[in-house]
């Protein structure tokens, strides 16, 4: 094992995704803030934003990081927990987009629960697998599973304006991105 497996640069899969968490971590304080505002318009917006986001980083994240850790004997266990925590996600979004707008108590307290499941998911990974990826894996190989990852999530959230900002500062310099395309 290199010194620099010890250490992430910007590509690797653990600093991107800890980029997205950032990112997703932001929108649900943004979604508090509408929710406390009572401002149910911006409410609606920024968690259909946070849906996409969620949804395409949970594909991406299973196809890329959760796939390649099934063949590493410490990581399956975590690779099947975090699939499960990404179902459980699935779940809470079919429940709100039933609830909303018709029951906006229901639907804040269901995103309260969203939010510290994700929350929760999060710090599992960051704190438990992503130092168990660091050492398992070595830098070029977590490099690749970056750029596998954002290539994939470029794809995902072709069009979108808000990601394309996430997402560019991680995408290799020249490389043209499909979310500069109009909606």
């Amino acid at each position: 094992m290199e010194l620099n497996d010890f250490f992430e640069s910007e590509n690797e899969i653990t600093f991107v995704l800890r980029k997205e968490h950032e990112e997703i971590s932001d929108l649900f304080r943004e979604l508090h803030s509408a929710n406390a505002a009572d401002d149910k318009a911006m409410a609606l917006s920024v968690y259909s934003e946070l849906k996409e986001l969620l949804g395409s980083h949970a594909h991406a994240e299973e196809s890329v990081l959760y796939e390649a850790m099934q063949h590493i004997p410490d990581l399956k266990r975590n690779s099947f927990e975090g699939a499960q925590e990404h179902a459980l996600v699935d779940s809470l979004f079919a429940k709100l987009d039933v609830i909303t707008p018709n029951n906006m108590t229901l639907w804040q307290a269901t995103v309260k629960v969203l939010n510290e499941l994700v929350d929760h998911h999060v710090k599992e990974e960051e704190g438990t697998v992503f130092p168990k990826v660091i050492e398992h894996y070595t830098t070029a190989t977590r490099e690749k599973m970056g750029s596998e990852f954002i290539d994939l999530q470029t794809d995902l959230l072709a069009g979108r304006p808000r990601f394309h900002s996430v997402l560019s500062p991680l995408l290799k310099p020249g490389k043209q991105t499909t979310t500069q395309r109009s909606i």
